[in-house]
């Protein structure tokens, strides 16, 4: 390689980065970022002083990049992972204005190209899904990150509710007009929180769900998205007898609205509990997003459901990186086929 090559080389990977863990900065820059990056959401999920708010700024002095996350330290090892409630995390790039695409996937590598390094010097095992926005996953494997590609699916038009149920298969379509004429919509009060709560660690038990959770934090959040002036939605699937036969939650920003939650009873559940609660979602939602994101999309049970309904299949990237990273990819490696067994 010529010198000038190893020069110009040198001049696109090299910049100097650290970060500021700077609560009020943070704030300052996230108050356009979406739901899962607003300091409102980690105060409700972590508490006020229980995550760490990155502002990433390189060697100019100017901020490039968040990055909220929440380390935890178990066995001695130094943990960064996902937490409850919240599909995707990472750093956010900051966008410049008028900037050509070209110009800005060098601007990110070189930043991500930094940045993997210094977020290794903080946790020992760091495990994030980036947002979809962001699937330049190269500079990641580069930094010595594993990847693994995961899909969500997204209705992208809410506006148009009646061209989207007109993709649903048949299947699909009868199951929801099966279900119409059995659940009604219902009030939820405290009772129905706790019934929620109740229903979900049965959930988690039988469909190993990746995160734990408790009523607290459920409120916390629920109060957090009112006080932004948020949206979120609470559905029973309710029949004439009074039975539940499942519940669904719903989260909004301004554009996009993610199913969180969507649990049901195994015993008594309508073939149509799962298509009814999205389609009552989607329809107390017309008008107010434009996107509604079928979070849990990926999970086998539900994968082929969700595919039935027409959404448009959106990929997810799974970052694992840290010393220990490849320890942990074997062990849940191990993990699957013994349960396989």
């Amino acid at each position: 390689m010529s010198e000038i090559a190893v020069f110009l080389r040198f001049i696109v990977y090299f910049v100097l980065m650290k970060i500021i863990k700077d609560k009020f900065e943070y704030i300052r820059q996230s108050l356009g970022l979406p739901l899962f990056y607003q300091a409102n959401w980690w105060d409700a999920n972590c508490g006020e002083n229980g995550w760490t708010p990155a502002v990433i700024i390189d060697h100019n002095g100017e901020i490039v990049s968040v990055w909220p996350y929440k380390l935890t330290r178990k066995l001695g090892v130094n943990l960064l992972l996902p937490i409850p409630f919240t599909p995707w995390n990472g750093p956010w790039l900051l966008p410049l204005k008028n900037e050509k695409e070209g110009t800005r996937a060098i601007r990110e590598r070189k930043i991500i190209a930094e940045l993997s390094k210094i977020i290794c010097q903080e946790a020992d095992l760091i495990i994030f899904r980036w947002p979809p926005y962001f699937q330049n996953t190269q500079v990641w494997k580069e930094g010595g990150f594993f990847q693994f590609t995961h899909f969500t699916r997204q209705f992208k038009n809410l506006d148009s509710i009646q061209q989207i149920r007109a993709q649903f298969s048949a299947d699909i379509e009868n199951d929801l007009k099966a279900a119409e004429n059995t659940f009604h919509l219902s009030e939820h009060d405290a009772e129905s929180a706790n019934a929620l709560l109740n229903n979900q660690r049965f959930f988690l038990a039988e469909k190993n769900i990746s995160f734990k959770w408790d009523l607290p934090t459920f409120e916390n959040i629920q109060k957090s998205i009112s006080k932004s002036g948020g949206i979120d939605v609470l559905i029973e699937a309710k029949d004439e007898m009074g039975r539940v036969h499942g519940r669904s939650w719903t989260v909004t920003d301004k554009h996009t609205a993610w199913l969180l939650i969507q649990v049901s009873e195994k015993k008594i559940r309508h073939r149509g509990t799962m298509i009814w609660l999205i389609w009552q979602s989607m329809v107390s939602l017309q008008g107010k997003v434009r996107v509604f994101d079928l979070e849990g999309s990926m999970i086998p049970a539900v994968s082929k459901k969700y595919e039935a309904t027409g959404a448009s299949q959106v990929p997810l990237q799974m970052l694992i990186g840290g010393k220990y990273a490849l320890i942990y990819i074997v062990y849940q490696f191990l993990k699957s086929k013994f349960r396989s067994k």
